[in-house]
């Protein structure tokens, strides 16, 4: 039963999904999180908060 599942929910995505962005945004990340820590440890913690805060004020 759970192998069905899996092969309904594999047949349902389109060919061309989120996969791509998500592995390209997993891969940047942790680079870009690093990079702005080498230069201060709290800025990554301010660049994702400036980028929710960016994200709330386009979604309202």
């Amino acid at each position: 039963m759970f192998v069905d599942i899996v092969k309904a929910s594999r047949e349902d995505k389109k060919p061309y999904s989120n996969y791509s962005y998500n592995r390209a945004l997993g891969l940047v990340t942790p680079i870009a999180a690093g990079a702005l820590a080498s230069i201060h440890p709290m800025l990554p913690y301010s660049a994702s908060l400036a980028g929710f805060i960016t994200a709330e004020l386009f979604l309202l």
